[in-house]
């Protein structure tokens, strides 16, 4: 599920791992800046991330790369590469 975070905010999220709130994500991800983006599993556990502004080129191969599950097997970089060559 998908989820804008606004580190302003005061929100609860509702996950399959229980209720999480702003201010406790923020902390547990140890975001220090935005724009950040964080792939989570079902669990909540962190998966992948990449800090600041991401061009639209670049995010496409993130997505795919999350969305294979090829972070369980290749750094991102590796991926990529293979994309771009392909």
């Amino acid at each position: 599920m998908p989820v804008k975070v606004k580190t302003t905010n005061r929100e609860t999220f509702h996950t399959d791992a229980g209720d999480i709130t702003t201010g406790d994500l923020v902390r547990r991800l140890q975001i220090r800046g935005v724009p950040a983006t964080y792939f989570l599993d079902d669990k909540g556990d962190l998966v992948f991330n990449v800090p600041g502004y991401v061009p639209d080129d670049i995010y496409s191969i993130i997505l795919r790369y999350v969305a294979e599950e090829h972070f369980k097997n290749q750094s991102f970089d590796e991926f990529k590469k293979s994309v771009q060559e392909g």
